[in-house]
């Protein structure tokens, strides 16, 4: 069992390597045979920070395999081109990714005047969820109790709750509006 338990726990802190690099890792023996252009430009259009770079360069520099910056960047900066579009910014907002500033200034205004709003709308509805959840535990706890006082708290709790919900559908709403009309 404990083998078992180390072997997940190993394949899981790998897992976890990998997705906080950006889904972006390389082994040492891939180091010598990576295409530069190919790995920068797959990068870019995954909107990649360049200090990915650095951590290609770290793994390739312990291995002995040289790594070509050059062609990585250049790679890099044409898939930014395919990453800085509205829809893409509008496809990350929605999605809540955050935005990690990589886009060129010519191509940044207009991702972003897609990314701003599909992101509020994304922070809207994840708090209109979560306020929603919160009511239902709270009515559910008002079923259970019979307590007249602790009936009237929890109440007064979903009726705050609700003008909550109000306030983030109002803002989802407005957010949806400026994702028409900036979002194209």
């Amino acid at each position: 069992m404990f083998k078992t338990t180390l072997g997940f726990t190993r394949y899981a802190s790998v897992v976890a390597l990998i997705l906080i690099g950006g889904c972006a890792a390389i082994s040492e023996k891939e180091c010598y045979t990576e295409d530069w252009y190919q790995r920068g430009l797959a990068d870019g259009n995954n909107g990649l920070t360049s200090s990915q770079l650095d951590s290609y360069m770290k793994i390739c520099n312990k291995a002995g395999a040289p790594v070509s910056a050059d062609a990585y960047l250049q790679g890099r900066n044409e898939g930014l081109k395919h990453y800085c579009t509205p829809d893409r910014g509008r496809e990350e907002g929605l999605m809540g990714r955050s935005y990690k500033r990589v886009c060129p200034a010519h191509l940044e205004s207009a991702f972003l005047r897609s990314y701003k709003p599909a992101h509020e709308v994304y922070q809207a509805e994840r708090e209109i969820d979560q306020i929603h959840s919160r009511i239902r535990s709270k009515e559910a706890r008002l079923e259970q109790t019979r307590d007249p006082s602790k009936r009237r708290h929890l109440r007064n709790e979903i009726r705050d709750l609700d003008r909550q919900s109000s306030t983030a559908r109002n803002r989802l709403q407005y957010a949806e509006r400026e994702l028409r009309i900036y979002g194209r």
